[in-house]
């Protein structure tokens, strides 16, 4: 949602066509000249696919019919990576943004979310900014539908007060 909100270019002939956008623990994309600070990793380490602790050896990889994929491209030079920027087109926009995280996310997410916030802002273009308490990356998306109106409750608010 980022990408097309950021780029007016990939807009239809009636406009954008949304109101509003939930970042709800939002996944890191492209909001240079902005970078988030360094923090540690995200989630704790994962045994291996063979059932090996984490930092066991991992299986060899082996050669589909297929061959390689295509991974390890070379990234973008900066140049590059900061004309595809979402940021302009996200503070230019006429559309209003809900950016959220939950209490338990990894570090990753929550500072990415809090530097997309400040930027919005410094922008002038500010969002409304929730930590949901007693959540974590998953129960957060898991709760709509529930008893628990602690997530729902306050997006709908929201989405009421959208204009």
């Amino acid at each position: 949602m980022s990408t097309y909100i950021g780029h007016p270019e990939l807009y239809g002939p009636k406009g954008v066509g949304v109101k509003g956008v939930v970042f709800m623990s939002p996944p890191a994309f492209n909001i240079m000249p902005t970078k988030p600070p360094a923090v540690p990793g995200g989630f704790a380490p994962c045994g291996q696919p063979n059932g090996a602790p984490p930092g066991a050896a991992a299986a060899p990889a082996g050669r589909g019919p297929g061959g390689p994929g295509r991974g390890n491209q070379p990234q973008p030079d900066a140049a590059t990576l900061l004309a595809r920027s979402n940021l302009p087109g996200l503070i230019n926009s006429k559309v209003t943004f809900f950016v959220s995280v939950a209490e338990l996310d990894p570090p990753n997410i929550i500072a990415f979310a809090e530097t997309l916030r400040d930027a919005l802002c410094s922008g002038n273009h500010c969002a409304t900014y929730t930590v949901f308490k007693d959540h974590s990356h998953i129960s957060e998306v898991m709760s709509p539908d529930t008893a628990d109106t602690s997530v729902t409750g306050p997006i709908l608010t929201w989405m009421k007060s959208v204009k």
